[in-house]
């Protein structure tokens, strides 16, 4: 059996272009952080259909990366609707590495909704829980 990595692992392998072992569903969530990092949305889209993380810590995650997905997508209809899943996310619990990334995130859709005193506190909470990450993603 393939011990699957801790969540902050899962994180810094992705952005520092290290493979990952594990199971099924967390390959295809590997998949899935790797083409939405490469702005290939078909095959986000598709591995993230296929991921489904049973534990709560890792739904995260994928539902972190779901929003990506669509934040990439840019379509102004949805955007609104992403403020309001990002902050049930950032609510809800996530490990500090997770966090991290969804205020991050938060940042970035606030820019593009031209928030820009929120996007520099979101971005501001983002810095202050980074953790030694590649920064070339962020």
């Amino acid at each position: 059996m393939v011990q699957t990595p801790t969540i902050p692992e899962f994180w810094t392998a992705i952005e520092r272009g290290q493979p990952l072992s594990g199971e099924p569903w967390l390959l295809e969530l590997e998949k899935a952080a790797r083409s939405e990092a490469a702005f290939d949305i078909p095959s986000a889209r598709k591995a993230l259909d296929v991921s489904n993380p049973t534990d709560t810590n890792w739904q995260g995650v994928h539902e972190l990366l779901s929003i990506r997905v669509e934040l990439r997508e840019g379509q102004q209809q949805a955007l609104r609707g992403l403020k309001h899943r990002l902050a049930d996310l950032i609510n809800g619990g996530l490990d500090d590495a997770s966090l991290a990334r969804a205020w991050h995130t938060t940042g970035v859709l606030h820019l593009r909704l031209n928030e820009f005193q929120r996007a520099e506190a979101a971005l501001l909470e983002a810095l202050r829980l980074i953790d030694d990450s590649p920064s070339r993603l962020w």
